[in-house]
């Protein structure tokens, strides 16, 4: 959800206090992961709207910095460029159940809880998501087909 490696530990970083902080609170009405879930969700859209004034590029330039840094190989690079590239062009809600489902394997109930979301709802958002996905994955290999005529 943060877009860069860098801003993604400060997330994490910051959930990890919360929920630790918060601890007391949890109530076993659901799993502890969806729990974590919910409170790592909500600060990164409570960062994201604090820091809507960073620019795209400055985000572009710090991901590609730390994949360089962090990477061994080449493709490795360039796969997770393309994969960042397609997540960034769809909405943030759409992005959000992507990753849910398909980083960190979650079912659609417990994606749900996490959203608040209805179950519809989110099956839905998940198609769209994939729908998009697969027609942003197309225009960028025929930009990169022009790019190479």
């Amino acid at each position: 959800m943060m877009r860069t490696q860098e801003l993604g530990r400060d997330a994490a970083q910051e959930t990890f206090l919360k929920a630790f902080k918060s601890l007391k609170q949890y109530r076993k009405q659901s799993s502890f992961r969806a729990w974590l879930f919910t409170i790592a969700r909500n600060q990164c859209i409570d960062f994201i709207r604090k820091n809507k004034r960073r620019s795209a590029e400055s985000l572009d330039e710090n991901y590609t910095e730390n994949a360089l840094e962090n990477s061994n190989s080449e493709k490795r690079i360039e796969a997770k460029d393309l994969a960042r590239k397609i997540l960034n062009k769809l909405s943030d809600k759409d992005r959000e159940v992507v990753l849910l489902r398909e980083a960190y394997g979650m079912g659609y109930e417990e994606i749900s809880g996490i959203t608040k979301s209805s179950l519809d709802s989110v099956k839905a958002r998940l198609k769209r998501a994939r729908a998009q996905m697969l027609e942003i994955a197309k225009e960028l290999e025929k930009t990169l087909e022009d790019d190479t005529i």
